[in-house]
Order: structure tokens, then C-alpha cells, then sequence
């Protein structure tokens, strides 16, 4: 059976405004946007490198909703921030096995911004 390679999900590009900070060190957060997202995680862009493997809690700067991730990845771009790839810890963000772009954004946006209301189009009537 062949290794799988690339992603498992197709990312959604977004800029959702997050805090995130370390778990020893939860004073020292930092501002900062989410590039895309996906039910599994999401990449975001920081002023400072983290770690491999490194525990951060990632805060909705709207309602405080707090979510745990890991850093899969760090990787410096060329105007001197860093793009640092996060997997959710615990349970992927997806609803009924449902994992179409807008669900995983719905879902996604959902788990940071609880009272967000998001529109889908009506079903066509016959």
C-alpha cells in the first residue's frame, strides 16, 4: 500500500484574527492572523518561531473561545515572519462526515466565533 503524501484536506484561505501563546507561558501571547484553515488545523502568520511539536493555545480575539493545537511546522518566509502550521488536538471540527470547503469554514469559524450566524442559500423551490 503506497504512503500517502500532501495534505488530507483541501485548505480554505481566511484571515481570522487569533491570539496564541504557549502553554508555559500563557502571558505571553501574540497577535496574529490565520492564513487558511481546515477542519484538522489551520496556518498562521507569526512575528517569532515556535518549535516543532510545541503545545500553543490558540484565543479568538472576539469571545475568548480557546482552542489547543500543535506545530507541525515552522517555516521562515522571506519578509522575516514566520508561516507556522497548527494541528488541532482532540477532535477534528467536522459535522455529520460532511467536508465540503464551506462546511470546514462554517465549522472552522464556528469554533472561535460561537454566535456568528453564517447564511447558506435556500434550496430552490419546485
Amino acid at each position: 500500500m503506497p504512503l500517502r503524501s500532501g495534505r488530507l484536506e483541501k485548505r480554505i484561505e481566511v484571515a481570522i484574527p487569533l491570539q496564541i501563546s504557549t502553554i508555559l507561558d500563557p502571558d505571553e501571547a501574540e497577535r496574529t492572523t490565520t492564513e487558511n484553515v481546515c477542519s484538522l488545523g489551520m496556518r498562521v502568520l507569526t512575528d517569532h518561531a515556535r518549535e516543532l511539536n510545541e503545545r500553543l493555545m490558540i484565543t479568538s480575539l472576539k469571545d475568548n473561545m480557546r482552542r489547543l493545537a500543535r506545530v507541525v511546522y515552522c517555516q521562515r518566509l522571506p519578509d522575516g515572519h514566520f508561516a507556522v502550521g497548527l494541528q488541532f488536538q482532540g477532535s477534528a471540527l467536522k459535522r455529520d462526515g460532511e467536508s465540503s470547503p464551506g462546511t470546514i469554514l462554517a465549522a472552522v469559524v464556528a469554533s472561535f466565533f460561537p454566535g456568528l450566524v453564517i447564511w447558506e442559500p435556500a434550496a430552490a423551490c419546485g
